[in-house]
Order: structure tokens, then C-alpha cells, then sequence
């Protein structure tokens, strides 16, 4: 297998890399942490402007299936229901969230 890191993903690093490089640095953080809002929503419309936010609802579907597959094994199916109807509850409410996130920000 090659673990090294294609190009895509190389882009994705260096751009997160020069972001938060650039835009938020400790002492904004703090600022950031000490005030009412404790988050700047001007930096979740840029993390939805990049993807970041949908690429976080597809880590935590992936997540979740990963999860599902380790519920059931070949001679017990007595998860059948957690395994397949409420993680796949999950996994819909967690995407549609993400989703509306990124779009809502963008």
C-alpha cells in the first residue's frame, strides 16, 4: 500500500496549513474564546467556503459505517436493528446537518 499523500490531498494540507496560519493564529483563538460568542462567524463561512465543514459530515458517516459493520457478526445478527435502522438514522441526521451547514455558511 502507499501511504504517502496524493496531490489532492497535499493541497488539502497545505491550504489548512496556510489558513490557520494566517487567520488563526493563538492570539486570535483567545480573543476568539474570551468573548460572548467564543467563535468568529466569519471563519465558519470560510471553513464552509472550503469544504471543510461537508468534509466533516462525511469523516463522521464514514465513522458510523465503520461502526455498523462492527455490530454484526456472521452467526449472531440479534443487532440487526441497532446495525442497520439506527445508525443509518444517525448517519442521514449527521449528513443533512453537515450538508446545511456547509451551504448555510457558504
Amino acid at each position: 500500500m502507499d501511504f504517502n499523500l496524493t496531490e489532492e490531498q497535499q493541497m488539502l494540507r497545505d491550504g489548512a496549513r496556510r489558513f490557520f496560519r494566517e487567520h488563526y493564529a493563538f492570539g486570535q483563538r483567545r480573543a476568539l474564546l474570551a468573548s460572548d460568542a467564543g467563535l468568529d462567524p466569519a471563519c465558519w463561512a470560510r471553513y464552509a467556503e472550503l469544504g471543510w465543514l461537508a468534509l466533516l459530515g462525511v469523516f463522521a458517516v464514514g465513522a458510523l459505517l465503520i461502526y455498523q459493520h462492527t455490530l454484526l457478526k456472521p452467526n449472531d445478527l440479534s443487532r440487526m436493528n441497532a446495525a442497520f435502522f439506527t445508525t443509518n438514522g444517525l448517519i442521514s441526521v449527521i449528513y443533512l446537518v453537515a450538508m446545511f451547514l456547509d451551504l448555510h455558511y457558504v
